[in-house]
């Protein structure tokens, strides 16, 4: 075998192994995790058109025209839309919370696509880390995440990550959608995935 041929054979094999990894990285994990309803595949019983184990929160506290989405999906056959109700409300999000301990190191993930957002509106992930008498001790939150750079033909990944402060017991996971200028159009999110990690991978 020449050169010539190994290097490409070489490359081929490096291509088909970057493809692997980052497939892998954009397919539902088969174990289980610490959130409950990760993909919103289960409705409320209590809440028509709300996600199980997840609130919807809002500046006024109405949720308005935040629900689940039977049409497109990350994983499975729902995933959650997060739109405005071209009120007051300036935030829209999910949240839900999970036992940590203090001292952990964790990555939070999830899927965004937009739905015709417009003007200045952005998303942010976030993990408010609360001790046992559920009070906030600090919390971390991704960078914005613009409407430009999420796309509305496919869905993209955006994580954050963070080390559970001591004292903590546990975190509230979030998903918000901000809007500045602009309340048309809304997001849809699917597949939100929070994972313990060691501190060897943790991003500076």
């Amino acid at each position: 075998m020449n050169r010539i041929v190994l290097s490409i054979v070489l490359i081929l094999g490096l291509a088909l192994l970057s493809f692997a990894l980052f497939a892998q990285d954009n397919v539902w994990k088969n174990v289980d995790g610490p959130l409950k309803n990760p993909s919103f595949e289960i409705m409320a019983t209590d809440r028509a058109g709300e996600p199980e184990s997840w609130n919807v929160f809002t500046e006024s506290g109405e949720i308005g025209l935040s629900r689940l989405n039977i049409d497109v999906a990350q994983h499975g056959t729902q995933s959650m839309g997060l739109g405005f109700d071209t009120k007051r409300d300036k935030f829209v999000g999910v949240a839900q919370d999970v036992d940590i301990g203090p001292g952990q190191k964790w990555k939070l993930s999830g899927f965004f696509r937009n739905v015709g957002l417009q003007g200045a509106s952005h998303v942010k992930l976030g993990l408010e880390w609360k001790n046992a008498e559920n009070v906030e001790i600090s919390r971390i939150q991704s960078a914005k995440i613009d409407r430009t750079n999420i796309s509305d033909k496919e869905w993209k990944k955006f994580s954050v990550e963070g080390i559970a402060p001591g004292a903590t017991a546990h975190a509230t996971v979030t998903v918000t959608l901000f809007t500045a200028d602009s309340e048309e159009g809304s997001i849809l999110v699917d597949t939100i995935w929070l994972e313990q990690v060691p501190a060897t991978d943790i991003k500076k």
